[in-house]
């Protein structure tokens, strides 16, 4: 992990996961007409997150996978009702099964910095928000370790990756082979990753760590340059 990513979790350690559930539904996307009755609709906070770009599609595609597993596997495993079809000793379905072994692999592959977050915005439906208030965050924080943990859910789950490489041209220079002035040029790897607002964010330059966000990836090449020159 790198060292921004850890110093971004750091304010997570104090977290545990959370016992709070559906009475923190809070977040009303909108209203719509039924039957001449005007109906509350509440979205939960991830595919809020989404629909507003704060997260990438990979990162809401990682976090309902979590949260499909823990409806199936944790809750669904909790209601008698839910448990048609042929049960193990254990009284689960083998569809219960799988998805409670999913789930449990997933917090462990996240860890409890990780999962503290994670799991109050994907399973108990908690805004990152109102996870901040709770937790006297910055909710700006909170959001960005909820980033990371869904970025890891996706390693986890072999979504495929956001991250681009390439290779930029920093300068012409000429060289001597066998006596001859050659123009040659020095190039630099540059790794950076497309985010939900359609700007990209930088995650690497050569073989050093860079954070830095451009409108786009010309922009970014420019800045590459300016910092490999």
């Amino acid at each position: 992990m790198a060292k921004h990513d850890r110093d971004r979790i750091k304010a997570a350690d104090r977290m545990e996961p959370l016992d709070h559930q559906r009475q923190h539904r809070e977040i009303v996307d909108g209203e719509t007409m039924r039957a001449g009755e005007v109906v509350r609709v509440v979205q939960p906070p991830l595919d809020r997150y989404q629909k507003r770009k704060v997260i990438t599609p990979r990162q809401h595609t990682a976090g309902a996978r979590l949260a499909d597993d823990y409806q199936l596997g944790v809750l669904g495993a909790r209601d008698p009702e839910a448990r048609g079809g042929a049960r193990n000793a254990g009284g689960l379905t083998e569809a219960q099964l799988i998805a409670a072994t999913a789930y449990r692999k997933a917090v462990q592959a996240l860890g409890p910095r990780l999962s503290a977050i994670v799991l109050a915005v994907c399973c108990e439906e908690m805004s990152a928000e109102k996870l901040a208030e709770l937790r006297l965050q910055d909710p700006r924080q909170v959001l960005g370790v909820l980033k990371i943990g869904l970025d890891h859910l996706g390693d986890h789950y072999g979504e495929p990756s956001e991250v681009v490489e390439e290779v930029v041209k920093v300068e012409q220079v000429t060289v001597l082979v066998r006596g001859k002035p050659t123009p040659s040029e020095r190039r630099i790897v540059m790794t950076y990753r497309h985010e939900a607002d359609g700007t990209v964010r930088a995650v690497q330059l050569g073989k050093r760590l860079w954070d830095q966000v451009a409108r786009n990836a010309g922009d970014l090449r420019r800045i590459a340059r300016t910092l490999a020159g």
